[in-house]
């Protein structure tokens, strides 16, 4: 109890963050995004909010050209850790599913240097994953359905 009366988690998670960012600067996109996720990693979960706010958000908006450098895996890796780690705040208290969300690749960012296969796995994977697989399906099938009609 007595430790829960000294102890500052945000102020922590923020004296890390200011330590890290400089490292940040100097550090190529890949190993930038590395210690990202390992930084966010480290930050006390009382102070996940100050994290994803002011750490992985932070990232995504202060190194917006990073995703032309970084591999198709290495963004698609950040997405889903961003999205793990936003589903297990699912009440979103003081914005931490929001910001873990927003710091996420877009699909075009994630396309930006990949290869024609590679696009299309990536399209495929996001196409499959939560509600809109009905898209997937019409799409699937009114490209049948055009394909039938021609003959």
């Amino acid at each position: 109890m007595w430790d829960q009366w000294t102890s500052h988690p945000a102020a922590d998670a923020r004296d890390f963050i200011a330590n890290l960012k400089p490292r940040l600067a100097s550090a190529d996109p890949y190993n930038r995004l590395v210690q990202v996720i390992a930084g966010d990693q480290k930050i006390n979960e009382r102070a996940k909010d100050v994290s994803a706010r002011e750490l992985v958000l932070w990232y995504r908006q202060n190194y917006p050209t990073d995703f032309m450098t970084l591999t198709p895996d290495a963004k698609n890796y950040f997405n889903n850790y961003v999205n793990s780690r936003a589903s297990q705040y699912p009440q979103n208290i003081n914005g931490i599913m929001t910001n873990y969300l927003n710091s996420k690749f877009s699909t075009t960012e994630i396309n930006y240097n990949a290869t024609p296969v590679q696009a299309v796995s990536n399209l495929f994977s996001s196409a499959t994953s939560g509600t809109t697989n009905w898209v997937l399906y019409g799409a699937i099938g009114l490209g049948l359905l055009i394909l039938l009609s021609k003959k």
